[in-house]
């Protein structure tokens, strides 16, 4: 059996998963019994011709990629969102204005229980970092990255994912400036914001970067945000005004965060210095990071969103309910991947899966709020 066709069923397990397909759902396309799926998945029967077809048809790939011989796998140069990994470190890929750009995989600020899927690995060059691939670009080109703070965000990629032929969308956790400025340094497709507590907030915040009319501004969740309280701290904490002193330590998020950016407001209507807070100078990444941090007894509070604030076991105190936003931009418009993240914000199942999370709200959901 020549090495082509000794590494096919691996081939077709990998590109069914990235399709979102089950065995018995590629069977069904392909026109095959999953007995039979099965048989060359495992690599115990050689297919007919007219079955390769048929698979690399429900695939949508040339049968060449399933079947013909192993190539070298790709080594490309990459753009890299965020700071560098180190060598052989996961990547996510995608292609944007000419170029293709990685962030790294596995982020502590979206890592859960385990790993997630990934598309290459960080090779350094002389030439700068790279990204080692075996996998096909055309589908890599198609890769979705949108950078933001609500971890919502990774539920609309997911949805969006399953619901698209080709490419996934990758979510990229950072703050709401962060995440403005990589869009427009063309390191994202879109970016999801939230400045305050209405759409002339969020507005300015994308005008201010120049990007009103180069970019779809379109609702997406309002949420409860407040303090994240450890459970030490739950009956003797009542709000901003305990925090002077240095007796509590916050956990405090980077700067340009809307949750940064809301304990700047307190701070200087308050008129308190920020020297006079504990940990002012400490930075968490994200509202996760940030409850983590809590939960472990390192800080003692810090202003995160209600539903993380639950996952963590921690008492909340509601603030404020924000907007928050996604900033598209125009020209990418019509990518199938992108289509269909839009397309759930109009599907009533997603969004009551959405306003099931504590906290969240979607009555606007979908709204556009730019021509």
């Amino acid at each position: 059996m020549s090495d082509g066709l000794e590494r096919a069923g691996e081939r077709i397990v990998q590109l069914r998963a990235r399709r979102n397909m089950t065995q018995a759902g590629l069977a069904r396309v392909a026109g095959i019994t999953r007995q039979s799926l099965n048989q060359i998945e495992r690599n115990q029967v050689v297919p007919r011709v007219d079955t390769a077809l048929r698979l690399a048809r429900a695939l949508d790939c040339p049968v060449e990629s399933l079947f013909g011989a192993e190539e070298a796998p790709a080594v490309l140069p990459v753009h890299i969102v965020g700071n560098t990994p180190e060598e052989g470190m996961r990547l996510d890929l995608a292609q944007l204005d000419g170029r293709w750009i990685a962030g790294e995989s596995d982020l502590l600020a979206k890592i859960g229980a385990g790993l997630s899927v990934s598309d290459a690995v960080l090779r350094k060059t002389p030439d700068g970092p790279a990204a080692e691939t075996s996998l096909d670009l055309s589908d890599l080109a198609e890769n979705l990255f949108i950078a933001g703070c609500d971890p919502a965000l990774a539920l609309l990629c997911e949805a969006a994912s399953r619901h698209s032929g080709k490419g996934r969308c990758v979510w990229i956790p950072c703050g709401s400036s962060v995440a403005l400025r990589r869009l427009a340094a063309g390191e994202v497709h879109l970016a999801g914001i939230h400045f305050g507590e209405d759409d002339d907030a969020n507005l300015e915040g994308v005008k201010r970067l120049g990007l009103l009319k180069s970019c779809l501004i379109m609702r997406f969740t309002r949420w409860e945000q407040g303090w994240m309280v450890g459970r030490n701290w739950e009956n003797a904490f009542r709000g901003f005004g305990d925090l002077p002193g240095g007796g509590i330590r916050l956990a405090n998020r980077e700067a340009g965060s809307g949750c940064r950016n809301h304990l700047e407001e307190m701070l200087k209507v308050n008129g308190v210095p920020a020297a006079e807070i504990a940990g002012y100078e400490s930075i968490t990444v994200s509202h996760s990071d940030c409850a983590r941090r809590i939960a472990t007894g390192l800080a003692d509070v810090g202003l995160g969103c209600e539903s993380i604030a639950r996952v963590y076991g921690l008492h909340f105190i509601p603030l404020s309910q924000v907007a928050f936003d996604l900033v598209i931009r125009r020209d990418q418009l019509g990518k199938p991947l992108l289509e269909a993240l839009i397309d759930h914000l109009a599907i009533g199942k997603f969004v009551r899966s959405i306003s099931q999370i504590p906290g969240y709200e979607t009555g606007e959901t979908g709204r556009v709020l730019t021509p």
